[in-house]
């Protein structure tokens, strides 16, 4: 499970965003007149100034100054450039929420050096924000004391490979791990839903996390 990876990279597309959507036109601007090139598109590289008709404004009619002061190249960051930049910034930012709040509640059981290094304290918040997280009206699937005494138990039983070597097991290596020692239930559960919870992508599809 390396959805901690995926956030750090996704916060970083986000930023990169940002600051394109600032300081990015002109260079947005040279790379497509460099593709157009590329491809021998026999287009002019260059804005369209098009002319204002000449109409008589009538007496009750307020002038749009500030637009008809804007530049072509401006007129095109506004109606062009910054929306479609929004379009995928909102996007990515929607995105980047669900998984935080998705880091939030399974954060802990990632990888089994999060999860064995986890203090008594920290681990219980953990086990109850994922009951709270599971439950609907009086129903749900996990209990938080049970699921914390398991923790506490599996924290002591994982051998030391699993959480001191450079890679520590993923969330997968500790369910198969469970599962071999069957005397775990809560635990086993919490990690069966963590590996087949449906995201929503952006493509509206659902797919698995693995």
């Amino acid at each position: 499970m390396l959805l901690d990876v995926a956030l750090k990279i996704l916060n970083g597309l986000v930023i990169y965003f940002e600051i394109y959507r600032e300081t990015r036109l002109d260079n947005a601007i040279s790379e497509a007149k460099q593709i157009a090139q590329t491809i021998d598109i026999d287009i002019e590289p260059e804005f369209t100034i098009k002319r204002a008709p000449c109409r008589k404004i009538q007496f009750d009619e307020i002038p749009d100054t500030e637009r008809e002061q804007q530049s072509v190249k401006e007129q095109f960051r506004t109606d062009y450039f910054l929306i479609i930049v929004d379009m995928a910034l909102v996007q990515l930012n929607s995105r980047f929420e669900q998984m935080e709040y998705f880091e939030s509640i399974f954060g802990f059981m990632f990888d089994a050096s999060k999860f064995t290094y986890l203090d008594d304290a920290n681990l219980k918040e953990c086990c109850l924000n994922l009951e709270f997280a599971l439950t609907n009206d009086e129903d749900c699937d996990i209990d938080d004391k049970d699921l914390f005494i398991e923790s506490q138990i599996l924290q002591e039983m994982l051998p030391n490979g699993a959480y001191d070597g450079e890679r520590p097991w993923s969330s997968i290596e500790i369910m198969e791990f469970t599962k071999k020692m069957d005397m775990f239930p809560n635990v086993l559960l919490a990690y069966k839903i963590l590996l087949t919870l449906p995201v929503t992508v952006a493509s509206a599809e659902r797919s698995f996390q693995t």
